[in-house]
């Protein structure tokens, strides 16, 4: 069976693949070839030969992040489960969850000191109660990241699979710490006079259901001592 023969794109010469150099596609999707001589048909190569070279490292390094993500969820089912800050990893509490556990611990104080009138003592210690609580762990804020400029995305997230759940969603688990480092904190809601006391009222409403909780946690404590 005789080579394949090629019509040169360059010079119109008839080429063996082994005497050619690949010069892609024409408008028509047929391959088109250029003897070695050329220039053209050299830079074509080089710069060929780049993209290849840029695309197996970029590959590479999206293996590696696969890799690291996999070892990094090969421990136990309830770590894996545990939220975390997809920038710095370090395991937290959702804002949600924390924000309740707040209002728990602010009726437990107001239970234990008989009804103590000063709501400020109040807070404030509920508040280092709860930070106690969760010593080992970041308050964790759902960040938009569909604004952010891929860059930024590419340093705030550096797992591939939660880069791709970001990416995906356009929602990021981040810590405050991390939020206030890259400028993506959420702001808080800006609520109207009506807006609050409409939610004195749903948090009223919650009340018998905390105050269940938190006598609960405090009779538990009272048996363990």
């Amino acid at each position: 069976m005789p080579p394949q023969t090629f019509e040169c794109c360059v010079c119109g010469e008839t080429v063996s693949k082994r005497q050619s150099l690949d010069m892609g596609v024409d408008s028509s999707g047929e391959p088109r070839r250029a003897c070695k001589v050329h220039e053209e048909a050299k830079a074509h190569k080089t710069e060929k030969d780049i993209r290849e070279e840029r695309g197996r490292k970029l590959e590479k390094k999206k293996e590696e992040e696969r890799q690291e993500y996999f070892h990094r969820s090969s421990g136990s089912f309830e770590d894996a489960m545990k939220p975390k800050c997809w920038h710095c990893q370090k395991p937290g509490v959702k804002e949600s969850e924390f924000f309740s556990r707040l209002m728990i611990n602010m009726e437990k104080i107001r239970m234990l000191s008989k009804g103590s009138k000063n709501f400020f003592d109040e807070q404030f210690n509920a508040a280092k109660m709860t930070h106690e609580e969760y010593a080992s762990e970041v308050v964790l804020q759902l960040i938009d990241v569909r604004e952010l400029e891929e860059w930024k995305l590419n340093q705030l997230i550096r797992d591939f699979a939660q880069k791709q759940a970001a990416q995906f969603g356009g929602f990021a688990l981040i810590c405050v710490g991390c939020a206030k480092e890259f400028g993506v904190l959420r702001k808080p809601i800006e609520l109207s006079s009506e807006q609050m006391s409409n939610w004195m009222v749903v948090a009223e409403l919650m009340r018998p259901d905390i105050k269940k909780q938190a006598a609960a946690e405090i009779n538990c404590s009272n048996q363990k001592n």
